[in-house]
């Protein structure tokens, strides 16, 4: 399934989230759409992701934190939860 960018060809990503979807990390499933961001709920830990170029990252987060990241996969090996895609 193609990765849906609900923002693509957009300066910028100004406008508050409208919608979260909880995340059920896998090493090579696509998110169902690329975020313009990612929170964490009550558990700090890392979130290991990969961007839609294939790059990979661990980004460390606290509890209630939400980063401006464009994840296309969420990763197993993540520790934080739960773990949600914000569009």
């Amino acid at each position: 399934m193609p990765l849906v960018d609900d923002y693509a060809g957009q300066e910028g990503m100004i406008t508050p989230a409208e919608e979260w979807v909880a995340i059920t990390p896998h090493d090579t499933n696509n998110l169902p759409f690329l975020p313009k961001a990612i929170m964490v709920g009550v558990t700090a830990g890392n979130v290991v992701m990969k961007d839609r170029f294939g790059n990979s990252a661990t980004v460390p987060f606290t509890a209630g934190e939400i980063k401006v990241l464009r994840a296309a996969i969420i990763m197993i090996a993540s520790t934080a939860t739960p773990i949600y895609a914000l569009r």
